[in-house]
C-alpha cells in the first residue's frame, strides 16, 4: 500500500540538485537555488494526487527574475508532420460530477496580486509570449490559407475522444468572460472593466480589431450550420456602438454594400422600416405597413414628407410638406 511521501527542504543562497524517488514512480530531478522553502507531498488516498509549495522567503534586487515553476524544451530535431508539444494536460473525467453538480478543469490558474496600492506594477493571470521567426504573412480570413500561421491563444472544441467513448457534441463557447462566481464580503462582485481590451498599436497595418466568417458550406438562410447572427446584445447599456473618439480616415463609419440595408424592428420583432441604397446610388428609405417617414428637429415634428401608401395598388406614394 501506498503511504505518503514527505520531503521538505529549506535552504538560503544554495544550489543543489535534489533527486527524490516517490513509491511506484520514477526518480525526478530538480535544480533549486535562491531562498526558498519546497515541499513535495504524495498523497495515496483523498483529493490531492502530488502537491508541490514552494515559498520564496528571501529577497531579490529589483532586475531579478523569480520562477516558482519553470521548464524548458529546446528541440533541434528536423520537425514532422505530426504535433510537437513542449508541454501536455490531458484530463478525462470519466464520472459525473454527482446530483449536487460542479465544474471540472483542465487547468486552474490563481494569480493573488499584492496587498499594495501604491506601487507601479501589473497582475496577470497568465501571460503568453510567443515569436514570429518566420515570415510575415500578413492579413489573412483564415489560417488554412496560410502555409505558415502564428497565434497567441488557438481555441477549438475537439470531436476526438481520444478512445475514451462517447459522442462530441456542439460546445455552449469557446471563451467565457464572466463576473466574480461570488461576492467580496462587502457583498460586491468583481468585474472587469474591458471585457476584451485592444491597446493602442497592438494591430499591424493592413490588419482587422477583429475578423469574423460566418458559415461557409451553405448559402441557405435554413441551412443546419447558419449562425444566427454576428453578434447579439441583451441587458442593459449607456450607450450602444460608439465611435466617438475614433478616426476613419475615409470618413465612414460603417460600410454597407448596396445590396445591404440597415433595419428597425418594434419589440414584437416584426420590421419597421429599413434604410440603405442600391446600386444606381438612388437613396431607400421605406417604412412597413401603413407607416410614413417623418422628420422631427429638436424633438417637433416639422414635416411628414411621405405619407401612406396608396390604397389603390402599389406605385409612387403620396408627397404632402406640412410645417
Amino acid at each position: 500500500i501506498m503511504k505518503s511521501h514527505l520531503l521538505q527542504i529549506s535552504f538560503s543562497t544554495l544550489s543543489l540538485v535534489i533527486i527524490t524517488s516517490l513509491p511506484g514512480s520514477a526518480a525526478f530531478a530538480q535544480q533549486v537555488s535562491g531562498d526558498y522553502t519546497i515541499v513535495n507531498k504524495q498523497y495515496s488516498s483523498g483529493y490531492l494526487g502530488l502537491q508541490f509549495d514552494i515559498y520564496n522567503n528571501g529577497t531579490r534586487v529589483p532586475t531579478e527574475l523569480a520562477y516558482g515553476f519553470r521548464t524548458t524544451y529546446n528541440n533541434t530535431a528536423r520537425g514532422q508532420t505530426t504535433y510537437d508539444i513542449a508541454n501536455a494536460f490531458h484530463s478525462v473525467w470519466d464520472a459525473a460530477p454527482g446530483p449536487a453538480g460542479g465544474q471540472v478543469f483542465g487547468v486552474w490558474v490563481i494569480a493573488e496580486g499584492p496587498k499594495d496600492a501604491s506601487n507601479r506594477y501589473g497582475v496577470v493571470g497568465q501571460e503568453i509570449d510567443f515569436v514570429n521567426r518566420g515570415d510575415d504573412t500578413g492579413w489573412t480570413a483564415s489560417r488554412g490559407s496560410l502555409a505558415r500561421f502564428s497565434a497567441g491563444l488557438q481555441v477549438a472544441p475537439e470531436s476526438n475522444t481520444f478512445t475514451h467513448g462517447g459522442l462530441a457534441q456542439n460546445v455552449t463557447a469557446d471563451i467565457v468572460i464572466g463576473q466574480s462566481p461570488g461576492p467580496r464580503p462587502d457583498g460586491k462582485f468583481v468585474r472587469a472593466y474591458n471585457g476584451l481590451l485592444m491597446e493602442p498599436n497592438a494591430i499591424a497595418a493592413g490588419g482587422r480589431a477583429i475578423t469574423i466568417t460566418g458559415d461557409t458550406t451553405s448559402q441557405t438562410p435554413s441551412s443546419a450550420s447558419t449562425p444566427f447572427a454576428v453578434a447579439q446584445f441583451f441587458g442593459n447599456f449607456l450607450h450602444g456602438f460608439d465611435s466617438i473618439q475614433a478616426t476613419f480616415f475615409d470618413n465612414i463609419a460603417y460600410r454597407l454594400s448596396s445590396s445591404q440595408k440597415l433595419g428597425w424592428f418594434r419589440s414584437d420583432g416584426s420590421q419597421a422600416a429599413i434604410f440603405g441604397s442600391d446600386d444606381a446610388g438612388d437613396l431607400i428609405l421605406q417604412p412597413s405597413g401603413t407607416g410614413s417617414i417623418k422628420l422631427y428637429v429638436n424633438g417637433d415634428l416639422h414635416s411628414v414628407i411621405i405619407g401612406a401608401p396608396n390604397t389603390a395598388g402599389p406605385g409612387l406614394r403620396s408627397l404632402a410638406i406640412a410645417n
